[in-house]
Order: structure tokens, then sequence, then C-alpha cells
């Protein structure tokens, strides 16, 4: 399709149409969307972010932060949180030296190891999140990105020991901001097979908002969406269904591939010629006047799908050139 807009629309809402189908019986999908902040302190905020830090390689299966085992554990040496405790309390020797007290702790004396790894993270988001005053004055920080919001999870995959570009957009969307999406594995291969963005972090996260400002929707919803379709995870109610990812990639395609010929049978169909009949204004000067029959008002001017179009005169016909002007 040469117009992006109408890709993109198309993609959406095929997307939409698609995720409703497979949708198990007696689930509201509308509790998966439009997500409000999540936080109400600054406790909250360190939480979050030591929930998203240890989504990596094998992290969290190693340190299984949010285990039940383990909760109580981790609630209780990191102060319920509390990011000036933490950073008060430790380095990021004591704070490993302190794990391994409570958790076995294999080859702990390598760089590479996890733990070691994740105890770097803690003291380094503790000291980000230590930064701001309260919890408006971190909502203030994040909101002053509007309109750049690419240029803060680069800015905290650089402040936070360990946080990359896709886990720093996690943990924004995470805490409630809906400019935001995780480009993870799922959504680069739907938005790259679909030639919305090239296969890179950066360009998958502008595909996101790019598609969010086309269809008035969020950024944070666009993601939902086309998770819940390639994971097939509906978290919310406990219930793992069949991924989908490539039948709807298939079925994209295929719908985009018979736009795109209905397109161009309608631009050969709309060509037109129409004569022009010749007089004279009150002021001597020889005019063409035109009359628009019913198929040209119909294919130019009340088709959406015909955006501008070009008008030439035939000399040797004596006529006007009607078409859709090439993009």
């Amino acid at each position: 399709m040469e117009n992006e807009n109408q890709r993109i629309n198309l993609i959406y809402n095929e997307a939409k149409a698609y995720l409703k189908k497979i949708c198990p019986k007696n689930i509201n999908l509308d509790k998966y969307f439009n997500l409000e902040k999540t936080f109400k302190t600054k406790n909250d905020i360190l939480y979050t972010l030591l929930v998203c830090i240890q989504d990596r390689r094998l992290a969290d299966k190693v340190i299984g932060f949010t285990r039940d085992d383990r909760q109580k554990i981790f609630k209780k040496i990191l102060f319920d949180y509390d990011s000036e405790k933490i950073i008060n309390n430790y380095n990021n020797d004591t704070l490993l030296d302190t794990f391994n007290k409570y958790f076995k702790i294999n080859n702990i004396d390598s760089k590479n190891n996890l733990w070691r790894m994740y105890a770097t993270s803690v003291i380094s988001s503790a000291k980000f999140i230590n930064s701001f005053e309260n919890i408006d004055d971190f909502n203030n920080f994040i909101e002053s990105y509007s309109g750049k919001e690419i240029d803060l999870p680069i800015l905290l995959q650089n402040k936070i020991y360990g946080m990359g570009f896709a886990l720093a957009c996690h943990f924004l969307k995470e805490l409630g901001y809906k400019n935001y999406a995780k480009p993870d594995i799922h959504i680069k291969d739907v938005f790259v097979s679909l030639n919305l963005s090239c296969d890179d972090d950066y360009s998958v996260f502008n595909a996101v908002l790019n598609m969010a400002n086309t269809v008035n929707d969020s950024a944070y919803n666009i993601d939902k969406l086309f998770w819940l379709i390639c994971s097939g995870n509906f978290h919310m109610d406990n219930i793992l269904i069949e991924r989908h990812k490539e039948d709807f990639i298939n079925l994209v395609k295929e719908k985009i591939l018979k736009n795109k010929i209905s397109e161009e049978n309608l631009i050969k169909q709309v060509t037109q010629t129409t004569n022009i009949k010749k007089y004279k204004n009150k002021y001597g000067a020889i005019c063409g006047k035109i009359i628009l029959d019913e198929n040209i008002i119909n294919n130019f001017l009340c088709n959406k799908s015909i955006n501008k179009v070009i008008i030439n005169y035939d000399e040797k016909n004596d006529c006007l050139i009607i078409k859709k002007l090439n993009n």
C-alpha cells in the first residue's frame, strides 16, 4: 500500500480483531489496556526497577527476585526497598556478601557472576531513585521527556548498571508511563516482518510510537496488543494459550498484498480524460470549461485512497488527463 498511514491502520485494526478472535471466553480484555501509574512511593519505584533489572539472560532464574520463597528475604535485606538506607548500608561488595549469607552463590569471585552483577545493579538503581526528593519530583523528570521519549531509556541505560535500552523501556511502561513500549523479541518480529521498522531496538521503539500517533492509541496499548497475540499469555487470568505470532504475521501480509493489488487496479481504472469546451470570457481571453462526469467525481474526489491528483492538458487530443499523483 502506498499510503503508509493506511497500512499502519490496517495492521493495527487487524491486530485488534485477531486478539478478540483468539481471546479465551470470559476474559475481559479491557483490564489489559490503559494501565494507570502503579507506584505510590519511591520504594514502589525502586521495587519495580529491581524486578525489571533482573529480567535479562538467566538472571531472573538465578536471582529469583519475585519468587515466593525469596520475596520476604529480599525485602528484609533491602530495607523494604528504601533507596537511602540501601546506599547508606551497602556498597557493591558488602551487598554481595549479604546476598551470599542468605542464598547459595556459586563461583562468587567471578566478575561475570550474576549475583555480583545484580548487587551492582541494585546499588546503582538505589542511587538513581534516591536522587529524587519524592514521587512528584520523579514524575516531573519523566514527563520532561514528553516529545523526546527515546532519549529517556538511553539515559537510564547509561545511569543504571546492567540496564539496556529495552529493559529501560520495560521499566517505564510497567510504572504506567503510556508512551513507552518494550522492543522485545515479539514486537521486533512483528514490526520487522511487516516492514514497519528495522531490526534494532531504537527503530522498533520509534515505529511503535509512530503507530500510536497514527491510530490515536498509546504505545503501551500497542505493546500489549501485539504481546498478547504473540505470547498467548493472558497473565491477569492465569491462562496460557497457543502462540499466534506467525499466523498473525502471515494473515496481515496477505491483507496488505490484497490491498496493494486492489489499489493498483483502482489507479488503472480511474485514469480518466475529459473534453474541454472552449469559450471566451468577458475580457476576451480563451478559457477552457470542463465537466467532471460522475465516474471522475466518485473515483477522485470521493475516494479516500486517492490523496492527490495531477491534471495535464493534452494538446494533441484537446483534453485534460487526470490521474493519481505518485507518492
